[in-house]
């Protein structure tokens, strides 16, 4: 975490409004989607402009865009409050790595959590791999499974299931209540157009918008749950982290500036890579990074690494899992136009990274400059907070895959 940063925890008391970019007017019969999260983006930009309206606002006492703009942001993260009058108790919750499959054997049986891995192929198989990417190894189940991918895997683990699979990932049976919840619900609003003379309703312009809904009535009880997930209404909140320097109270987010409320609270404990997992990567001289939130690299879905500056530090990516691009956008406050769109790599996605030429004492840099920190490209995404990326252990080696006779 950078020098200055202080922890926030932002609570919606309506259903947040995040779309997903598509053309949306209030023409008849229109429909407005929502995200599954807010971007990174989305909570720069309320966090700085919070910072210049606290501060006599824009264009006054040394407020500028640019001046914002230098502020880092970390986030947005999802968490659980056990009260939502305060933050003690928050459980955190983090985008589902790509390298976990879950499958449903059958309709009476546990789900199975399958682990992808590198794989040692034979020589005869082929991919449509560009020729530039020809040197990545392939990435799939080591042994064949016909078994189809769970319809109700969680999209978000809870973080003590999230950093077991960091540490050593299993394959096996699984509770997927006790690895995480499939995402927020999208509460769906029905608006009609209001004519500008008139002030009355337009025959026939209705419309539909989604938002998020932050506050949850509990669906399912358990016994083996533990006692934050037994709660009868589940409060989740948002988790970041700024160098901004804003006060606590009301505030807005995202579309039709809905109401949420800003909270200090105390540092999630994922800010220190775990000893275990520290030396599993250096002995390896291999890992796993695992983005927590969306990511932008110059290269597509290729970071790059060359912003990490360690001498004698090699880092080649070997494989990835990178499921369908995200794309963002936005407003421009400084052009007074929009942003150009660009493609995300989507979070949840898994590099894995072999750290050649590099001694123990580069690796702990490279560890310590990348765990719960921004690893996109360019400096100002990661001042936005695209790319949070956490580290996972893995050896470096290929597995052979097993042939279906």
């Amino acid at each position: 975490m950078r020098e200055g940063m202080k922890s926030w925890i932002v609570t919606p008391r309506d259903p947040v409004i995040v779309r997903d970019g598509r053309p949306f007017g209030p023409d008849p019969g229109a429909r407005s989607e929502s995200l599954p999260f807010p971007y990174p983006s989305t909570i720069a930009g309320a966090v700085r402009t919070r910072h210049g309206q606290q501060h006599g606002g824009f264009g006054t006492g040394g407020v500028t865009p640019d001046s914002v703009l230098s502020l880092s942001v970390q986030g947005p993260f999802l968490v659980q409050l056990a009260d939502h009058q305060s933050t003690d108790g928050t459980q955190l919750l983090l985008p589902a790595p790509h390298d976990a499959l879950l499958l449903q054997k059958t309709a009476t049986m546990p789900v199975e959590r399958s682990r992808l891995r590198p794989l040692a192929v034979d020589s005869e198989a082929h991919s449509d791999l560009h020729d530039t990417d020809a040197a990545l190894w392939y990435v799939g189940m080591a042994a064949p499974d016909k078994s189809k991918p769970y319809s109700k895997a969680p999209t978000f683990w809870w973080w003590p299931a999230y950093q077991a699979w960091l540490e050593d990932p299993q394959d096996g049976a699984i509770d997927d209540a006790m690895l995480g919840i499939r995402g927020l619900v999208k509460e769906r609003r029905v608006h009609v157009r209001i004519d500008a003379d008139s002030g009355s309703a337009d025959e026939g312009f209705l419309f539909q918008t989604s938002g998020l809904e932050f506050s949850q009535q509990l669906r399912r009880n358990g016994s083996s749950l533990p006692q934050w997930a037994l709660a009868a209404t589940k409060t989740y909140g948002i988790y970041v982290a700024t160098q901004a320097n804003i006060s606590a109270g009301v505030g807005s987010l995202g579309g039709e500036r809905r109401t949420v409320f800003w909270q200090r609270a105390e540092r999630i404990g994922t800010h220190t890579c775990p000893e275990e997992i520290k030396k599993a990567i250096s002995q390896a001289k291999a890992c796993r990074m695992i983005l927590a939130t969306p990511a932008l690299f110059a290269d597509g879905w290729k970071p790059r690494f060359d912003w990490l500056g360690i001498s004698g530090l090699q880092v080649a990516v070997k494989a990835a899992i990178v499921n369908r691009y995200d794309v963002v956008s936005g407003w421009d406050y400084a052009a007074q136009r929009p942003k150009k769109t660009r493609r995300l790599v989507p979070a949840g996605a898994v590099y894995y990274l072999s750290l050649a030429g590099s001694d123990a004492g580069a690796i702990e840099q490279f560890i310590d400059r990348v765990w719960f920190q921004p690893a996109s490209d360019a400096e100002q995404d990661r001042l936005d907070g695209f790319g949070t990326a956490l580290l996972g252990t893995w050896n470096g080696k290929q597995t052979k895959q097993e042939v279906q006779q």
